[in-house]
């Protein structure tokens, strides 16, 4: 199953380069799964990277279509060193711009190493 996970993602990768991390299209995406999802059930959408966002403000629309549909939104920053880099600081502020509120209470940091098994 994480093959086949890893396939799609591939294949489906949204546009951007090493450097450049983009949010936007992703987020559309996810509003329309979002929309076509069941009723009843709790919405989430998790919001993971490892660097500053390059069209924070192009996802505004879309952050509005997910709050409309009750999605909640976390972010976490996963971090390559236990202390944050300005790249980590960076990236923090870009997700606390998309997360749900209290956005405290919806964002957390990751140490990469701590992720692995």
């Amino acid at each position: 199953e994480l093959n086949d996970g890893l396939r799609y993602h591939e294949a489906n990768f949204l546009a951007g380069t090493a450097d450049e991390r983009v949010i936007a299209p992703a987020l559309a995406k996810a509003v329309n799964q979002f929309n076509r999802s069941p009723l009843g059930r709790r919405r989430i959408a998790i919001i993971l990277t490892d660097g500053p966002l390059a069209d924070v403000a192009a996802a505004g629309a879309s952050i509005a279509a997910l709050s409309t549909a009750k999605v909640e939104i976390f972010g976490s920053v996963v971090q390559r060193y236990s202390s944050k880099t300005q790249q980590d600081v960076d990236a923090a502020a870009d997700l606390r711009s998309l997360v749900s509120s209290p956005e405290d209470s919806h964002m957390a940091s990751a140490e990469i190493d701590a992720l692995l098994p």
